[in-house]
Formats: structure tokens, sequence, C-alpha cells
């Protein structure tokens, strides 16, 4: 596994907005249920797996979370994180079960080599479905298909590259509500 240097502080700046973040959904309101969630997702770039924190307001759900890659960072040994944010309106929205469409955006970077300009950054735009069923402690699911876009340094141009392409993630969770 690589860990950051001196050199490069792009790790760092990734963690640092996930705090920031996740600081946003702290503070507590009188109305609104939080949940936290693990999660396993299968997408274009990897497995995932991540927790997640979310909170309800009235039919919308929004939620963030912190995610690494399964294959790139335990086979590879390159530590691969994603951070997200979704957010789904509940078109049902009852005790034990909920569904909704809504929409996510995924942050994530790859680092394949030792230099500041060997990272790979990811970034995809979503929209789907998410299901949930149970009370306190749920399960659910969620399809989104949308675009991804892959940002990299071309050694022979010199310059950075941007690619897009089809992008879809399937995740299954287990959620428990307080």
């Amino acid at each position: 596994m690589i860990i950051a240097t001196k050199y490069d502080n792009t790790y760092w700046a990734f963690f640092k907005w996930t705090i920031v973040i996740a600081f946003i959904f702290l503070p507590k309101n009188n109305f609104g249920q939080n949940t936290v969630s693990t999660s396993f997702s299968f997408t274009k770039t990897d497995f995932f797996h991540g927790v997640e924190y979310g909170r309800s307001f009235h039919s919308v759900d929004v939620l963030v979370g912190v995610e690494y890659g399964i294959i790139r960072t335990y086979f590879q040994s390159r530590f691969f994180p994603k951070v997200k944010i979704l957010s789904f309106y509940n078109v049902v929205n009852k005790p034990k079960f909920k569904t909704g469409v809504g929409i996510g955006y995924d942050y994530s970077l790859y680092r394949f080599g030792t230099t500041s300009k060997d990272i790979t950054q990811f970034h995809a735009l979503n929209g789907g479905v998410r299901w949930s069923y149970g009370k306190k402690w749920r399960i659910g699911q969620t399809l989104l298909i949308g675009g991804l876009w892959e940002r990299n340094y071309h050694v022979m141009d010199k310059k950075y590259r941007s690619y897009g392409t089809l992008g879809y993630v399937l995740q299954i969770d287990f959620t428990y509500a307080f």
C-alpha cells in the first residue's frame, strides 16, 4: 500500500474534503432520521466497500460516503479511495419500505506510480433508483447509470487528458436507522 508522502498532498486534500462534507451532516436537528450503513458496490472501475451516513428530510434522503476499491487496494496493493454524495426523493415512503429516484456524484483517485503525476482521477455523475426494506435495520439496493470521466497525465503529450464513458453503480447496503 502506498502512503502519501511529503511530495504529494493529493490524499490529504481528498480526505480533508471528506471530513468537511461529513461535518455538514453532523449537527442534530429536531426533524429527520439519521442512518449509518455499510455497502458493497460494483462499478466500472472496481468493487467497492464503504460506509455511508445519511439524513432523511420528509421524503428526501441525502447520503455521504467513503469507500475503497477492493481489488486495487488488496490485490494490487494500491489504495483506491472514493467519496460520494447521493440524494434521493422517495416516491414510496412507508415505515418499512422506501423506493425512490435520485442522483449521485462520486470522486475517486488511483495512484499507480511514485510521482505526483502518476494519479488517475475518476468523476462520476449518475442517476437511478434505490429501494430499502426494514424499520431500524434495513437492507437495500441502488442502481445508478450515468457518465464516468477519467483524468490523467499523458507523458508523451506532457499534459492532462480527460476521457468520458458510460458509468454504472450496482450497490447493496445494510443500514441502521436511528
